[in-house]
């Protein structure tokens, strides 16, 4: 396997990346769960701090979208071979198992349950189901 340099897209006039790799990306996570992919989020994550964060060598492309809020991609400089190495070593890693570190995928999805199912929200919820079922069966 081999890492892809930038190219730039026709009709685009944004920044220039020539001379970068093209890592992983990942998608806007919502807490109803309908948008990105916590397994996508914490490889993310993951690749990001093996590479030592953003440097000037590794940059995060972020991308707007009307649709789907916002994607994130890792762009790690050719001139910086060991990152580049790095980089594809974690994507290889992934082919063989999709989630790189199952501890930090494990508390994103917990924290994203707590934030989503919190108690009271929950309370408030379950009764307003019942006040809707039992107007429906009184109607």
């Amino acid at each position: 396997m081999k890492l892809r340099l930038w190219k730039r897209p026709e009709n685009y006039d944004g920044e220039n990346y020539n001379g970068y790799y093209e890592g992983i990306e990942c998608r806007r996570a919502s807490l109803d769960f309908n948008h990105g992919s916590f397994a996508e989020i914490s490889n993310f994550n993951v690749v990001l701090n093996a590479l030592g964060g953003e440097d000037g060598k590794i940059v995060i492309v972020v991308k707007e979208t009307d649709h789907t809020g916002w994607k994130k991609k890792i762009m790690v400089h050719e001139s910086d071979e060991k990152k580049a190495q790095t980089l594809l070593d974690l994507i290889e890693k992934m082919n063989e198992y999709p989630i790189l570190d199952e501890d930090d995928y494990d508390k994103l999805i917990r924290e994203a349950v707590k934030k989503e199912y919190h108690p009271v929200k929950r309370i408030f919820r379950d009764q307003a189901v019942q006040r809707v079922v039992k107007a429906y069966l009184r109607g």
